[in-house]
């Protein structure tokens, strides 16, 4: 007759398994807490750097309401926040001119390439030189009754690239080089206020 043999007791074995799977659900409770984060939060817009600014959290709180006047042909109505660095002016519309309203973007990128951004997207023939940042470009084209608009601003300093286009109906007329001012200035009103790393 054969004795039946004894249950093993649990041993050290079991306590490494039971020390490796708690180890494992650990790291996937952090893993899924990062994970949460990031997609309620996103992922942090400029990583530590040797940077002298920060990317903006909200574009749109670079021009406020007061820096703009009348010279896009009315007063501002609204801005929208886009993609990341965008935003959006709506102007009112003229009656008298097409359903959409006149409109500015505001582009505004922080990062070690902004001079290579800067020289890759200043490719209009017609540029001139203003006074924004560093070096900055702006172009124009107006159509011959001078009713329609279209500008743009390229501009850097340091490690911040900006660009703002213009595109919009003034029953009262265009002017080219009032309007190559107006971008100039609102380009040094937003460069201002990029925050300071």
């Amino acid at each position: 007759m054969t004795t039946p043999t004894p249950p093993r007791p649990s041993g050290p074995r079991t306590g490494v398994l039971l020390a490796i799977v708690g180890g494992l659900l650990a790291l996937c409770c952090a893993g899924g807490a990062a994970a949460a984060y990031v997609v309620e939060k996103g992922l942090p817009d400029v990583l530590p750097t040797n940077l002298s600014h920060r990317q903006p959290q909200d574009p749109c709180e670079l021009l406020g309401k007061d820096a703009f006047g009348t010279d896009f042909g009315g007063v501002l109505t609204g801005s929208e926040k886009g993609d990341r660095g965008v935003c959006d002016y709506m102007f009112q519309r003229d009656p008298r001119g097409p359903a959409q309203p006149n409109r500015l973007r505001l582009l505004v990128d922080v990062s070690a390439q902004a001079g290579t951004e800067f020289d890759a997207a200043r490719n209009s023939p017609s540029r001139l030189p203003v006074e924004c940042g560093q070096r900055a470009y702006a172009t124009h084209t107006i159509d011959p009754a001078g009713e329609n608009a279209e500008a743009t601003l390229w501009c850097v300093d340091r490690d911040v690239y900006l660009m703002l286009t213009f595109r919009g109906y003034d029953h009262d007329r265009f002017s080219g080089l009032p309007l190559d001012e107006t971008m100039a200035a609102l380009g040094r009103t937003a460069l201002s206020n990029v925050p300071k790393a």
